[in-house]
């Protein structure tokens, strides 16, 4: 079988492994990973649902595929072979690995859907009696995996969609009724937290030309006691006696600034597409229309943030951003707020209003404690519990608050 002290030129199993695993580790970091398109499209939709994701892997290099693809934040689980090893559970088509995700997801294993494209792991699957099975060939494996226990043998999942889930109200409902509001608001004082861009103001294609509009501001200043800034992301807050910098967001400032000088020379001959630097950010606006642009600056924003792993990429709509890769996102910067304030008690009702993507981190940690109203001229899944049209609309629910909270 080989051991450690034979010369690395040897041919044993051991050694052909490793020199395996040698050839694998450089074709990726030279090559990069080419990720399915339908996948991940799945999974944004998933999260955005409210659908909590998890990926296992009989590979001991799921880390290193899963960072070199960026797509390592959009898992809440994740068991590869060496945590596999580390549990000593043995593997498909047993079903103690997936079991143990299902764990650690804190879900019952008949109320998840696993997605499998092996028969080996579909019958780990069924052993585990898991709720659904989607199983996924193209090519003459159907049969074998229904008689495995698959409910379902598709060819990609591009045929997979999102209906919302067994919460209707994942589907946020337009705000037509602001009593609504105020039944929830009895006996409680408000803590308003609002986007800027695309909430207050509407977008606008140069960062500096968002601007919040003479009336908003007024009521604004009319109606709020206390304003605290909570700027990319929640990295950076800033208040009446309060200020904070998250200090590991300020050990990538350095590389931020790299960021931004390569992405300047990058983008300076595409048409549409403007770059603006908030102090732990890089905001990167683009035409979504414009496919050949839009997979143009991906691939720029995704080579620079290869060069510098101390940075993440998050996405909007219409929108990339590069952040300090550390574990903050809007949610947990709400949840300190309301917790620094002393403001997290049974008496507050905290309302968040966003209009992105990454507004959800923040919608799912008030479910069940406070109101997340999303913004967007259309239905669409999301853990928000209403839904406004635009940033005047959220000017007409302001003054609603305002003068709900004088008439008490």
């Amino acid at each position: 079988m080989g051991d450690s002290e034979n010369p690395a030129d040897t041919i044993t199993i051991r050694n052909l492994g490793h020199r395996k695993n040698l050839i694998f580790d450089a074709i990726i970091e030279q090559e990069g990973i080419e990720v399915y398109g339908c996948a991940i499209a799945l999974i944004h939709r998933l999260r955005k649902a409210g659908i909590k994701t998890a990926v296992v892997s009989a590979s001991k290099h799921c880390d290193m595929v899963l960072e070199q693809a960026a797509i390592q934040d959009l898992f809440d689980a994740k068991i590869d072979a060496l945590e596999t090893e580390r549990l000593d559970l043995d593997g498909k088509p047993d079903p103690y690995v997936i079991l143990e995700l299902a764990r650690r997801l804190g879900i019952d294993p008949q109320r998840s859907v696993a997605i499998e494209d092996s028969v080996i792991g579909v019958t780990a699957c069924s052993r585990g009696h898991f709720g659904l099975i989607i199983g996924i060939d193209d090519g003459d494996r159907r049969e074998l995996m229904m008689e495995h226990g698959a409910d379902y043998v598709l060819k990609d999942l591009c045929s997979v969609h999102v209906h919302g889930t067994a919460d209707d109200d994942l589907l946020p409902t337009d705000l037509v009724d602001m009593s609504l509001i105020s039944k929830q608001l009895a006996g409680k004082h408000p803590v308003l937290f609002l986007g800027y861009g695309g909430t207050l103001a509407p977008v606008a294609d140069q960062l500096e030309d968002v601007r919040v509009s003479k009336k908003t501001r007024r009521i604004l200043r009319v109606g709020l006691k206390k304003l605290f800034y909570a700027g990319s992301h929640g990295l950076d807050i800033l208040g009446p006696d309060m200020h904070l910098e998250l200090p590991e967001g300020a050990e990538a400032l350095e590389d931020l600034d790299r960021a931004m000088e390569a992405l300047v020379r990058q983008f300076a001959d595409i048409p549409g597409v403007s770059i603006g630097r908030k102090r732990f950010a890089i905001v990167v606006h683009y035409r979504q229309d414009d496919v050949d642009n839009a997979d143009q600056v991906a691939a720029a924003v995704k080579q620079v943030q290869t060069l510098l792993p101390r940075l993440k990429i998050t996405g909007g709509k219409e929108v990339l951003e590069l952040l300090p890769d550390i574990d903050w996102d809007k949610g947990r910067a709400m949840e300190w707020l309301l917790s620094e304030l002393g403001l997290d008690g049974p008496d507050e009702l905290p309302i968040y209003i966003g209009d992105d993507v990454t507004d959800e981190a923040a919608f799912l940690r008030l479910r069940g404690k406070g109101i997340g109203i999303l913004v967007a001229d259309k239905p669409q899944p999301s853990a928000a519990t209403y839904r406004v049209n635009d940033s005047r609309e959220v000017l007409d629910l302001l003054k609603y608050l305002i003068k709900s909270i004088e008439d008490k």
